[in-house]
């Protein structure tokens, strides 16, 4: 048997003497992606002329990209935008919470649309080949909604914490805090979600308390009413007007300003809210409790900007609907010492499980490219999507520089072998017909040989691949 593996392998490497190193030892596989990765250090968004050139075949479809629905909403400093109306030189938010520059709009006409739902209850509507950095096996790969869409889940046998007999595999990564610029607020944010969360604020301003920790944290002259934990700020009563605060528990609310202030005031905003209707249970779960709609989605969303993961369900009570929203963090969202003292989570590295893919439509969308580092940016309800790699504008742009030379740098010329190619197409359908044939071909991983009656797997196949 040793015998004639070790002629198989003299025979190959007479026959195939490129799947082996100048030692003689075989190569070992790479993950293509990772082999370009290496070979090609920079974005492929970037010109080809900028990467060294290593064989590198360049394939792409005209007018396909990596789109979401035209009513997907991206985050700017002033507001947000719906992606069918941006344009190149918008500034919006990437997942690092930092602004980056839109560089490319792409619309795509109508394409099939598929809803990507996150086990907190979010979704996104985008493309089938639109792409998502994920967790899988906690390691982070950018992969297509396609490849997704029918391997959601590990199977596991089932017990008490797994009831289905199935586990999530993929998972959305938190972003970070959005960096929105100081606003000039007409009250300190931490007094207001105190006021937000604890107070009656239909006729005058006053809140009830039990913790007299909390009026050291409220730059204001607060009056201790007659009532033990009763507490009066009527020094107020004017902005709580203007705010249209001056309403029932039912309908209370956070002010937009308020929403879309900077990560400090956010945070205090926050903790005023926590200390007063937020609770920390003794495995140490947050919670944050109203009988306002409004104000729960309304924390959602502010907890949501500040890179937080949560999560809102509803229950009837005895007087008024419920709403309870959970929170999953280890930020000090906290002043009061007693809730602080309670809090469990000593890491703060948490993500959401991606939960289902179904179509629901097709639609008009639209996919964009940014500018920043990660490729990252924040779409509805803060979930952090990848941008569209652009391969035909780089076709043309690299032919143009280059004059269609097969070697044009020092490199190449000293290796006549390492060469580029580039496939264009006249028109849309024609280039989609030649990327289904380079896949096919790929699939079918031609140039298997046989040598002395013996058949050896093509060159492309694992084993002989890589570098």
């Amino acid at each position: 048997m040793i015998t004639d593996e070790k002629e198989n392998l003299e025979l190959i490497k007479k026959e195939l003497p490129y799947v082996f190193k100048p030692d003689g030892t075989p190569k070992t596989y790479i993950d293509p992606l990772k082999y370009l990765q290496k070979r090609h250090p920079k974005h492929y968004e970037l010109p080809l002329y900028q990467n060294p050139s290593y064989n590198l075949l360049l394939a792409g479809s005209r007018d396909s990209g990596k789109a979401l629905r035209n009513d997907s909403i991206l985050y700017t400093e002033t507001g947000t935008i719906k992606i069918g109306n941006a344009k190149v030189g918008d500034r919006i938010y990437g997942s690092d919470g930092k602004l980056t520059t839109i560089t490319n709009v792409y619309p795509q006409g109508k394409v099939d649309i598929y809803r990507m739902t996150m086990a907190d209850g979010r979704y996104i509507d985008c493309s089938l080949d639109h792409l998502w950095t994920v967790y899988k096996r906690n390691k982070l790969v950018t992969i297509p909604t396609s490849e997704l869409l029918n391997d959601l889940y590990h199977k596991r046998k089932e017990c008490y914490k797994v009831s289905s007999g199935r586990e999530y595999k993929y998972f959305l990564p938190k972003s970070k805090a959005v960096d929105l610029p100081s606003k000039d607020l007409p009250m300190d944010p931490y007094t207001l979600g105190v006021l937000i969360g604890d107070g009656s604020l239909t006729q005058g301003v006053v809140f009830t308390s039990a913790d007299p920790e909390i009026l050291d944290y409220i730059p204001y002259n607060v009056k201790i009413l007659k009532t033990r934990y009763t507490h009066s700020i009527q020094e107020l009563k004017p902005i709580i007007r203007e705010l249209k605060l001056n309403c029932k528990s039912e309908h209370k609310f956070i002010p937009e300003e308020y929403l879309r202030g900077s990560i400090h005031q956010r945070l205090e905003l926050l903790r005023g809210l926590m200390d007063t209707d937020g609770t920390v249970g003794s495995s140490g779960f947050i919670e944050f409790s109203s009988s306002s709609e409004r104000l729960a989605k309304d924390v959602v969303d502010l907890a949501r900007s500040l890179g937080i993961i949560t999560k809102i369900k509803g229950r009837n009570t005895t007087h008024l609907y419920n709403y309870r929203v959970y929170l999953f963090t280890g930020e000090e969202i906290f002043k009061l010492k007693r809730k602080k003292e309670r809090l469990k989570v000593k890491n703060n590295n948490f993500k959401v499980a991606i939960k289902s893919i179904e179509k629901v439509d097709n639609d008009y969308a639209t996919c964009i490219t940014i500018d920043n580092e990660s490729k990252l940016f924040l779409t509805d309800n803060y979930v952090p999507t990848h941008n569209s790699y652009t391969v035909g504008p780089g076709f043309v742009l690299h032919q143009w520089l280059t004059d269609g030379a097969f070697r044009y740098d020092a490199e190449s010329k000293n290796n006549p072998r390492k060469v580029d190619i580039t496939i264009g197409a006249e028109g849309a359908e024609k280039s989609k017909l030649i990327m289904d044939k380079i896949r096919v071909a790929m699939d079918l991983l031609p140039g298997a040989q046989e040598i002395n009656g013996k058949y050896y797997k093509p060159p492309f196949a694992k084993q002989f691949s890589g570098s």
